[in-house]
């Protein structure tokens, strides 16, 4: 039987939660206040996603991104989007567990998909907004529990909003309700994001508070989950490619408190993008 922290679990979801918009404040009030209009900086293509975490970002119209993430397990994920206006993307993605190494090859049991649509956009005061769908979850997907390992973002509004210090610098922040595991956790879910880029490299770092994944199921999870922590260090290559290293999940552990014996470990994964008009 999995038993709460004696202070509650609801102290520690308003913890959380007035910890990161503390953290946001202060990073936001120590930037210039020039920021650049509509992400209209030297970077030819908006950064889509933070390392999973969406963006308020679009492709520009008549425009393609390819996306082929490679983690463990020998797993490989891969994703087009297309931009249709220069306010809408959609997209679609497909992949499996084992297909780098020996074995049979796991597929995940459906091609899923994904859209955004711009609401406001970006000025010198106010964020770009934008909302979406994606239906792509990440890792292996687990048939009993009908979700993927990490689940997928569903719904979801996110705002972004960009400065100059140094070069381009962002913050992105949103809310998400998926569809996985709805039986287990169904909980409204928070996100928060920021890159920073230097020349052709960018850094990235992003919190997933995951409230929507934070009950046992199974072996997994326990309610000592503290969310999803990831980072990533990018290079544009050229306009077209970009390849990024990441580690991901840095904050999990053995998570055996309330008796499951499951594991979480960090992880290292690496994806390519490409990118070009039509």
């Amino acid at each position: 039987m999995l038993v709460l922290p004696s202070i509650g679990r609801g102290y520690i979801l308003r913890r959380r939660l007035a910890v990161s918009a503390a953290v946001t404040c202060i990073l936001i009030a120590a930037c210039p206040a020039h920021a650049q209009d509509g992400y209209e900086y030297e970077l030819v293509y908006q950064p889509l996603y933070v390392v999973d975490t969406p963006t308020g970002g679009l492709l520009p119209r008549a425009s393609m991104q390819v996306r082929v993430y490679v983690y463990g397990g020998g797993g490989v994920l891969s994703t087009l989007n297309v931009g249709v206006t220069d306010f809408l993307f959609f997209g679609i993605s497909s992949g499996g567990g084992n297909v780098i190494g020996t074995g049979d090859v796991e597929m995940n049991p459906r091609p899923e998909v994904n859209a955004r649509l711009r609401l406001i956009q970006e000025t010198l005061m106010a964020p770009a907004v934008a909302i979406g769908f994606d239906s792509q979850g990440l890792g292996a997907y687990i048939d009993s529990l009908d979700r993927y390992a990490e689940k997928s973002r569903g719904l979801y509004a996110v705002a972004s909003k960009n400065w100059d210090l140094l070069g381009p610098f962002s913050l992105h922040g949103g809310v998400n309700y998926s569809f996985e595991g709805r039986a287990y956790d169904s909980d409204l879910n928070a996100f928060l994001g920021l890159i920073k880029t230097f020349g052709p490299v960018d850094i990235s770092a992003e919190y997933d508070f995951a409230f929507n994944d934070n009950k046992a199921e199974g072996d997994r999870y326990s309610p000592e989950n503290h969310g999803y922590m990831n980072f990533a260090i990018g290079w544009n290559i050229n306009e077209n490619f970009r390849l990024a290293i990441e580690a991901r999940d840095v904050l999990s552990g053995r998570l055996d408190e309330g008796g499951t014996g499951g594991w979480r470990e960090w992880h290292r994964g690496l994806k390519l993008e490409y990118r070009n008009l039509f």
